[in-house]
């Protein structure tokens, strides 16, 4: 109990959820059972008999689901269900699937997931794309499989290839405060990199005359005052260099958001440009990306 509330408590404290915080250990927690009365030899001898105490025998194998007399029993780590620690943003899965993981997409292939180029992907919920593997089933977050996508062509386009920019037929002038204007101007050399083209023109003023594929017509202002408050944000929670903090700001405004309905070729395009990224599985902030049923799994699921 004490443990999961001060995870708890740092989760909120992070995130600056509440203003203060008590991490004085809660008083009623010292008149519980478990805590107030010794766990002697005999309650440790029976205890270490139950199947609750067995499940957690496995090492990183909390998971694992047993049950007694219906003949059903399995561990879900057959399911290759990822597990997300939201302590350091990283995923943990399994002991036996760690290494596979971290996989790249050509050693992920290798080892038997394979996308089926003749099955149409369906999205649900306008959020999920599902599509058929050589395997069983996959369910893909759209937005978070967009901004892996943005994320590795940004970085990418940072060391030399540069992306396209898309001329505004009429320009747009962007007004800002001193201190954005500061900002953008330092940002300049690395947004036109990426496919924004800007000048200034008078004081915290300045032209926009073109922007990267994707982007709205007449949205060109709010996209790029939203990245400056994006980048604004990673300077001021994150360690990061100028450019990854850019990279991150961007792919979080451009990437296509939860909630948008996908056509069945978006939604084609954007699975294989994810499989064709050096680590599908997880986005740039460690969230994952997609759920993998397994088919032996599916026929654990109905007794089969």
């Amino acid at each position: 109990y004490a443990f999961v509330q001060s995870a708890v408590k740092h989760a909120l404290a992070q995130y600056s959820i509440t203003p203060t915080l008590d991490f004085e250990l809660d008083a009623s927690i010292q008149q519980t059972d478990a805590v107030a009365k010794p766990f002697t030899q005999e309650k440790q001898a029976s205890a270490t008999f139950t199947s609750l105490f067995n499940t957690f025998t496995h090492k990183n194998q909390a998971h694992v689901i047993s049950g007694n007399g219906g003949g059903y029993s399995r561990e879900a780590a057959k399911s290759s269900f990822e597990f997300f620690n939201p302590a350091n943003r990283t995923f943990e899965a399994p002991v036996t699937q760690q290494a596979e993981a971290f996989e790249t997409n050509e050693t992920s292939l290798k080892s038997g997931l394979q996308l089926l180029p003749d099955k149409i992907p369906t999205q649900i919920h306008s959020t999920y794309i599902i599509t058929e593997t050589n395997r069983g089933f996959i369910v893909i977050h759209q937005q978070l499989a967009h901004e892996r996508v943005l994320y590795e062509q940004l970085s990418k386009a940072m060391n030399g290839a540069a992306i396209a920019t898309q001329q505004s037929l009429f320009p747009t002038t962007l007004d800002l405060n001193a201190t954005d204007a500061v900002l953008l101007e330092e940002l300049l050399p690395d947004l036109l990199i990426a496919g924004y083209l800007l000048e200034p023109f008078v004081k915290n003023c300045f032209i926009i005359r073109g922007t990267p594929s994707g982007i709205e017509h007449g949205n060109e202002i709010r996209t790029i005052e939203k990245i400056l408050e994006q980048y604004k944000h990673f300077s001021n929670e994150y360690n990061f260099p100028q450019r990854e903090k850019l990279i991150r700001s961007l792919v979080s405004q451009q990437s296509i958001k939860s909630g948008k309905i996908l056509t069945p070729f978006e939604m084609k395009q954007l699975t294989e440009q994810l499989f064709s990224t050096a680590q599908p599985n997880s986005a740039p902030n460690g969230a994952p990306v997609y759920l993998e049923f397994k088919n032996d799994y599916l026929l654990d699921m109905f007794h089969q």
